[in-house]
């Protein structure tokens, strides 16, 4: 799985790497739980990461690793205890050890892989996996499984398409940062899910699939050409497949083919509808900024309070390095555990704005001021200095919802924080109505 655990944008879920070298350990089964208590511990770091091998600091920058149990202990509450006995595989000439993590909000799995001199070759942590609910859709509404792309990237996707006797709207659903699966699933919410069942409700048809990142994540990392992964490779492509397949679709309008990015699939749907010539009809910027990924990570950086201030210095510096990279140096270097050219080609493209203002094609524009991954002062109050708000192409809906386009009821001390993820709450339904609305309404 790739980059899961991160302080990038909103879905903070967890880190994963998982290198595995051909050799096999002698291995105490109490070395896992040796190696995560120290990490809780956070006392002697630099012996942890020395355990690591040559392949896994290559792959793993000591700041990512400095601050992984903060995060996890952010996103997944305290530890309470190791449940049951860590279990022992052997599996193509390496050991695995796997131990089931009792958290106090959200359980992990943890693997750590050893090779034959014992050094530490895989460090994986997952949420404890919980099954998926089976949901119906929308009276009237036919599920379709699909698949998305070509090999050796082809995507599983389901269409939600209303029963209709004429062609119908339809639209791409676009996930925002981080390896998700097709419902955009955070702890206790599943927004995308929200959304498709709601729009198609509607008469729009509705298309949505797990991210490329989420399917080949080990791939993607294991790659020669990780070095230079960029979000052409991340989401552009898929987006763009998945238009494709829409207007391929004879139940559908090829012409009313829309494109809503969330988040970080947000900041991208301008460049997604550029690079894609004529085949989406307009799109919806759902909690998106005009700031660069790489402005909006540093933000972040300095508002994280699970850093100390070292690792906070450090983290900033880092990303902050990148602005003054050639090309070949962010082949070389690493920030948040991806390679800077990730970033740094990110921002050789022009802005959201300005690929909106030169396109001019119908666009939603939806912002919550409850958001604390892309705060009103880089949503809302970013698009109104640089967009023309009374352009006849552009819509606008300002709201008091969070990232997650939700209002969940929640103390004073949960609100503002990730824990309103893990209340289970639904899409507000006056953001799908407006979405609807742009879909059903705007002219052909």
């Amino acid at each position: 799985m790739y980059r899961v655990l991160k302080i990038r944008l909103m879905f903070l879920l967890v880190f994963a790497l998982l290198v595995c070298p051909p050799a096999l350990a002698e291995a105490s089964e109490t070395r896992l739980t040796d190696y995560v208590s120290a990490m809780m511990s956070g006392t002697d770091n630099d012996a942890l990461y020395a355990q690591l091998d040559a392949a896994m600091q290559a792959a793993l920058p000591r700041i990512t690793f400095d601050i992984l149990w903060p995060q996890l202990e952010m996103q997944c509450g305290s530890f309470v205890a190791y449940y049951g006995d860590t279990e022992v595989m052997e599996i193509d000439g390496y050991t695995v050890l796997s131990q089931l993590l009792d958290m106090s909000e959200t359980d992990l799995l943890c693997t750590l892989t050893l090779n034959g001199d014992g050094s530490v070759a895989g460090l994986y942590f997952t949420f404890d996996e919980v099954p998926e609910p089976t949901v119906a859709p929308p009276a009237k509404v036919i599920e379709e499984r699909v698949s998305i792309g070509e090999n050796p990237w082809k995507l599983p996707g389901t269409l939600l398409i209303p029963e209709s006797d004429k062609p119908v709207p339809a639209v791409v659903l676009v996930q925002g940062s981080g390896s998700t699966n097709r419902d955009e699933h955070i702890y206790a919410v599943r927004p995308f899910r929200d959304i498709a069942n709601a729009l198609s409700a509607q008469g729009i048809a509705v298309l949505r699939y797990d991210k490329r990142t989420y399917v080949y994540g080990a791939k993607i990392t294991s790659s020669s050409s990780f070095r230079v992964f960029t979000v052409e490779e991340e989401v552009i492509q898929d987006a763009i497949a998945a238009g494709r397949l829409l207007a391929a679709d004879s139940r559908i309008d090829p012409e009313r083919v829309y494109i809503l990015g969330h988040s970080l699939g947000a900041m991208l749907a301008p460049r997604i509808v550029s690079e894609s010539g004529d085949l989406f009809h307009g799109m919806i910027l759902a909690c998106g900024t005009n700031k660069s990924f790489l402005e909006v990570l540093l933000r972040q950086a300095r508002d994280a309070d699970y850093l100390t201030a070292k690792q906070q210095t450090k983290l900033i510096e880092d990303g902050e390095a990148i602005y003054g990279m050639t090309e070949d140096e962010t082949k070389k270097s690493k920030f948040n555990d991806l390679y800077a050219y990730f970033y740094w080609e990110m921002l050789q493209h022009p802005s959201a704005a300005e690929l909106l203002n030169e396109l001019e094609r119908p666009t939603l524009i939806i912002n919550g001021s409850r958001d604390i991954q892309v705060l009103e002062s880089e949503g809302r109050d970013v698009w109104q200095q640089v967009l023309d708000m009374d352009a006849p192409w552009l819509t606008c809906y300002w709201t008091d919802v969070n990232h997650l386009l939700m209002r969940p009821e929640v103390s004073s001390a949960v609100w503002g924080t990730v824990g309103e993820y893990k209340v289970d709450c639904t899409v507000a339904e006056d953001i799908t109505d407006q979405m609807a609305a742009f879909i059903l309404n705007t002219e052909e």
